[in-house]
């Protein structure tokens, strides 16, 4: 009866990924070593559950319910525009617009510029499609150019061969924990008559030369997407040093609704609105934001430092420009040719059966994407010709992804982490991988 119940529990397990790793695990190395795995997963499951809420995100939205005015208009209703205020402050930048979304942000952005269909946006290979799709709604047409395979980011050196005649902007996206450079990318923006569009997605209270990020180049976007580092479930802001950007960019996403200094009736515009539940989540978020990213950027420099000298590991290059770094994720470059052959898939298995939330990168290069829309009739022919080595490359040989929740947890998972990769590294160029 003993051996049939356990023969029953054993097919229940395996039925399920992590059930087959439990047993896998059993058999190769006991029930305490299993018992240990089961501990470090649910350990894990618990600490990486985003966005967290307690106490003062339902106290926030009942007094919203109670309230009355749970969506967005009035714009800016009395919870957006005290989101308004703390966001501003936290990026030194005199005007913010909140939104719907990151995506309907780049959307407002690019509108606010006065690019008109036709013209061209340079986006990164590496990016969510939004940064491009964004741009191809509007008409517009976007160009990808490959990243640097130091930072991950949109390479400048490749930005100014990409340049033709109906290039109108830049679309720097900050990746990870890695800021573009802005310095490069500013200066031709300048000598070029171009504008530059940040989408900081990954970037919140991340700053380069002392500048927060959004206010660098002409527009900065923000996403509050669920997986942010602040979350609303939903959401996005605008953020800009130009009062006309801001009057555009608020009508834009206002229905048209004059704002600022923008004349009335210049532009078209529909709801694109942020709502008073997602402010008030936000504005819980902003209490807890500046501790948080204290502690993500010590883990994460913790073990950048211990991973420094790991040979077959490689870490994207630390700018000192970056006066605070993003920590949206930590990123590594895996080289399996240093490391015995193993692939990159061996190495992130390995690490999941540790306990460590390893993943292949978030983003493949856009033009290769699913949901960037390669069959949808409006989309421009040719993608099929391009071609970005160096982000192909990483994104299906060698980066690997953290997940920022797991660098709010204790320090010792982070110095057992930078453990496990050191001893996996070893045991590969040893010839030790099975």
């Amino acid at each position: 009866m003993g051996v049939l119940l356990a023969d029953i529990l054993r097919d229940r397990l395996t039925a399920t990924p992590a059930g087959r790793r439990l047993c896998d695990a059993v058999d190769e190395r006991g029930w305490w070593a299993a018992a240990g795995m089961a501990w470090r997963a649910a350990y894990l499951l618990r600490l990486m559950r985003w966005p967290r809420a307690g106490r003062a995100e339902r106290r926030a939205l009942a007094a919203v319910l109670r309230g009355g005015q749970w969506g967005g208009y009035p714009y800016p209703g009395p919870r957006t525009a005290r989101f308004i205020q703390a966001f501003a402050r936290l990026h030194a930048v005199p005007h913010v617009i909140a939104a719907s979304s990151g995506a309907t942000a780049l959307m407002a952005a690019f509108q606010s510029l006065q690019l008109l269909p036709g013209d061209e946006v340079l986006v990164p290979a590496i990016t969510f499609s939004a940064s491009a799709t964004a741009a191809q709604i509007l008409g517009l047409r976007a160009l990808f150019v490959d990243v640097d395979p130091e930072t991950l980011c949109i390479d400048p050196r490749l930005v100014e061969t990409a340049i033709t005649p109906r290039t109108r902007a830049i679309v720097a996206v900050h990746m990870g924990d890695e800021l573009c450079d802005m310095d490069a990318l500013c200066g031709i923006a300048e000598r070029r008559g171009l504008s530059i569009v940040e989408d900081c997605a990954h970037a919140h209270g991340a700053a380069w030369r002392g500048r927060p990020v959004g206010g660098i180049g002409n527009v900065g976007c923000f996403s509050f997407q669920g997986q942010k580092l602040l979350s609303a479930g939903e959401g996005g802001a605008i953020v800009t040093s130009d009062p006309h950007v801001a009057a555009a960019c608020a009508a834009a996403i206002d229905c048209g609704r004059t704002h600022g200094t923008l004349p009335d009736q210049s532009c078209l515009g529909i709801n694109l609105r942020m709502t008073e539940m997602q402010a008030a989540l936000l504005c819980c978020a902003l209490q807890r934001f500046e501790r948080e990213q204290l502690l993500r950027t010590s883990r994460m420099e913790r073990l950048r430092d211990r991973l420094s000298g790991v040979d077959g590991i490689r870490l994207p290059r630390r700018d000192p420009r970056m006066t605070a770094r993003p920590t949206f994720g930590f990123q590594l470059l895996f080289d399996a040719d240093r490391c015995g052959g193993v692939p990159r898939s061996r190495f992130i298995a390995d690490l999941t059966h540790a306990g460590f939330p390893a993943w292949e990168p978030l983003y493949g290069p856009v033009y290769l994407a699913r949901e960037y829309g390669r069959l949808d009739p409006r989309m421009p022919g040719g993608l099929d010709a391009v071609r970005c080595p160096t982000a192909e490359s990483l994104t299906t040989r060698s980066l690997v992804w953290f997940p920022h929740p797991f660098f709010l947890g204790a320090q010792r998972h982070v110095d057992r982490l930078a453990d496990t990769i050191a001893t996996l590294v070893t045991r590969y160029q040893h010839g030790l991988a099975g």
